[in-house]
């Protein structure tokens, strides 16, 4: 009751006491919504993940909407609907094992399917396993053998001349993987770029797979040994997205009728 009296009486006391209690009340609030912004991160994430696939979007001639389903781009010159991609979050993954894996929080009710590729703003990660209705198994580019045995390759080509090859994980090492199939006679550097090659139903050509690291003439197969280290680091996955070929069905239609 006496410091009521005063602080009520005396200008000078209350102006003190008035700026003492906002200093304090400003800093609960601040405290409070520097919580809340903590909480948020998960949705501001994943707006930004959004924003960010929009604009490879733009890049790389496909389209993604903010629902997180795929949505159509049509090709300009054939009005053809090419690839179409879908943004998701990875919610674990290995790197360590010999046959890795990546699991997305995207599954079949976002039009994910196996078979389709997997990668990041920096380049690629891995192609989808399996689908369930909410979520997505996908192999890590880190694996080496499918069930049947058959060893696991992504085709790449050099991003300067062309040259086409494929990419394999000699196991070890997550940062590294191998260029295979280039013959001794191409003209290679450090540090030459490494993209898909587009042949394959999986990923568009030219998406980022990684550098060469280093090189050797290896003169019994006729082909270069090449180490190359990934664009992805692939201990740090966190949003990536997933790539649907809309002309699977037709590729994969003249293959047959190849075959016959």
């Amino acid at each position: 009751m006496c410091f009521g009296f005063i602080f009520r009486k005396n200008d000078f006391q209350r102006s003190v006491f008035i700026g003492s209690t906002n200093a304090v009340t400003g800093n609960v609030y601040s405290g409070i919504n520097n919580v809340a912004d903590y909480f948020n991160l998960s949705e501001i994430n994943d707006s930004l993940g959004s924003e960010n696939a929009k604009l490879k979007a733009l890049l790389k001639s496909y389209e993604v909407l903010d629902s997180g389903r795929f949505s159509p781009i049509f090709d300009t010159m054939t009005n053809k609907l090419m690839y179409r991609a879908c943004y998701a979050k990875v919610i674990n993954y290995t790197i360590n094992r010999e046959d890795n894996f990546i699991l997305l929080n995207k599954g079949m009710r976002n039009g994910v399917r196996k078979g389709m590729g997997v990668v990041t703003d920096q380049g690629i990660v891995g192609i989808i396993k399996e689908a369930s209705y909410d979520y997505a198994a996908a192999y890590s580019i880190l694996s080496t053998y499918d069930k049947k045995g058959i060893k696991r390759a992504i085709g790449a080509k050099l991003k300067n001349t062309n040259h086409l090859g494929s990419i394999s994980w000699p196991r070890g090492d997550h940062r590294y993987v191998e260029l295979n199939d280039i013959s001794n006679y191409v003209t290679l550097n450090i540090g030459d770029t490494i993209v898909s090659s587009g042949n394959s139903e999986i990923f568009p050509s030219g998406e980022t797979v990684g550098y060469i690291e280093e090189y050797g003439k290896n003169e019994r197969t006729g082909f270069y040994d090449i180490k190359v280290r990934l664009a992805v680091d692939m201990s740090e996955l966190e949003y990536v997205y997933v790539i649907d070929n809309r002309q699977v069905k037709e590729l994969r239609d003249l293959k047959l009728e190849e075959a016959e």
